[in-house]
């Protein structure tokens, strides 16, 4: 793995484990927690992340396949993905694309989520092991609504994501019906 995609690997997944490891933490009847019947649980906030993560892969291992011949990224690229970070960063509420959004379970079983998620991560990690300088900069990567980037703005929204909605579990847990 080229080291600046690994850092930034690195940095997903420690990111990923503190989540994990605060969410862990939770009774499982707080985990599954709805503020309201139209807004997710932490469980299903995890799910999404999974989901999205796990089409972003996917979309990848197909796109690895003729790497060679796939577009390098120019500065539309940068533009799209520097805004894309701006506004996962707002504090606004964002409705995920209709592609992002899982069938959501009523209840789930956190420790389940965090083996799948364990699995996506492993094929990201197989994918950012097959890249070199060259194909770094390919756009491998398509975001529903910001279209394609390479492998450093696809990890770069990974973070942000991730980021975003951490502050959802948050709003979550000071919701004042929050199980104590």
């Amino acid at each position: 793995m080229i080291v600046p995609v690994e850092k930034q690997f690195n940095k997903i997944e420690e990111q990923r484990h503190r989540l994990l490891d605060e969410v862990s933490k939770l009774s499982h009847e707080q985990q599954n927690f709805k503020p309201s019947a139209k807004e997710w649980s932490i469980a299903q906030v995890l799910n999404h992340l999974i989901f999205s993560e796990s089409n972003a892969v996917k979309y990848m291992q197909k796109k690895m396949l003729g790497v060679d011949a796939a577009s390098d990224a120019g500065a539309l690229a940068t533009f799209r993905s520097f805004l894309l970070k701006f506004f996962l960063r707002l504090p606004v509420k964002y409705r995920a694309p209709k592609v992002a959004l899982p069938v959501q379970e009523e209840v789930y079983i956190v420790e389940n989520l965090k083996k799948q998620w364990d699995a996506v991560r492993s094929d990201l990690k197989k994918i950012l092991d097959q890249l070199d300088a060259t194909s770094a900069n390919k756009l491998i990567f398509k975001h529903p609504v910001s279209g394609r980037h390479n492998i450093f703005q696809a990890m770069t929204f990974l973070e942000e994501h991730i980021g975003h909605h951490k502050k959802q579990i948050e709003r979550i847990k000071t919701s004042p019906q929050f199980p104590s």
